[in-house]
């Protein structure tokens, strides 16, 4: 896809994915902005954002897609992933436990009462 410059009103997509995405409108954001005591959404941005991460630059992005674009490039994506057996949170490993801590935790209701009593 080719890079060009977008404001963030050229990225709508009038797709499932907007109508499913609650934003604000024109009138709730003048409220808020006048809560705030501010003129613009820009001037809210001048006063939240720090100066150090802040660029006056337009973000040079990639053409937009669907939804359902996007979803089918991830699938591609995770169709490379090579699948393979975890054994993490198997929960066996050979090792000997001392029968001190098997009953300090085991036989001690104190490690189990909390997730065993009606509330």
């Amino acid at each position: 896809m080719a890079n060009r410059l977008f404001r963030l009103t050229d990225l709508n997509i009038n797709d499932d994915f907007i109508s499913r995405h609650i934003g604000t409108d024109a009138n709730e954001q003048r409220y808020m902005l006048d809560l705030l005591g501010l003129p613009s959404l820009q001037a809210l941005i001048d006063e939240v954002v720090p100066q150090a991460i802040y660029s006056p630059n337009r973000l040079a992005l990639s053409d937009s897609c669907t939804e359902q674009q996007a979803l089918a490039e991830l699938r591609d994506i995770a169709d490379s992933n090579q699948v393979l057996k975890s054994y993490i949170g198997q929960g066996y490993f050979n090792c000997h436990t001392p029968s001190v801590i098997q009953r300090n935790i085991s036989m001690d209701e104190a490690s189990y009462k909390a997730f065993t009593e009606d509330c």
